[in-house]
């Protein structure tokens, strides 16, 4: 079902995913982050880009996370040296991430707690919402760094978000990725789609608006 925008909806607490939804450019974002990545671990094992590409997947198998911050900390690599080299190093102008009188708008206008649930890591996700002049309009993030190796679809993520806020009904949840949406229908969440597909039946947007 095609929604007009978010207006028409109303919730006690709003939660959007970050990278994809709160802005537009996601793929380009992972694809810097992830050179930054292979050229860290490049410059701190001394190696060249092609091995430091495959010592990354090595970590990833051998301590079993999703993220190269998570197995390279393992290693006993500082985080937020990490994070400044990587995520924290991004072209954020030249990724199209700029401040946003749209969404300073939208925002504004929508009644309800609002929160960031993302995969990612919470503080990037922070600096975008701060990038784009929206920080203001969001009580919290939810990251890697608050849930670890529990993340979206799992449904141990939104209920965590949900004792966290301490709100547990009338929510509405936004995200990109049709499995996540799936999964907070199934959890009793009202979900939002941003981007059409063909096999979702419930609410959907183009762009938030």
């Amino acid at each position: 079902m095609s929604l007009i925008s978010l207006k028409d909806l109303e919730a006690d607490l709003w939660i959007f995913d970050c990278d994809g939804v709160i802005y537009d450019n996601a793929k380009g974002a992972e694809k810097e982050v992830m050179n930054r990545m292979t050229r860290f671990i490049s410059s701190r094992y001394g190696c060249s880009i092609e091995k430091a590409r495959s010592i990354r997947h090595e970590l990833l198998r051998k301590h079993q996370v999703p993220h190269s911050i998570m197995a390279l900390t393992r290693e006993g690599f500082n985080e937020q040296e990490i994070l400044e080299e990587t995520y924290f190093a991004i072209d954020f102008q030249g990724l199209g991430i700029i401040p946003s009188l749209r969404l300073q708008k939208l925002f504004s206008s929508l009644a309800g707690k609002k929160v960031l649930l993302t995969n990612n890591h919470g503080e990037y996700a922070w600096r975008v919402l701060c990038q784009l002049g929206i920080s203001k309009y969001f009580s919290a993030v939810y990251g890697i760094g608050e849930l670890g190796l529990v993340q979206k679809p799992d449904s141990r993520a939104f209920q965590f978000v949900q004792n966290a806020t301490g709100v547990n009904e009338n929510i509405i949840f936004v995200d990109d990725e049709i499995h996540n949406v799936v999964a907070a229908e199934q959890f009793g969440w009202t979900a939002v789609l941003k981007g059409g597909n063909a096999e979702h039946k419930g609410f959907w947007l183009t762009e938030l608006k």
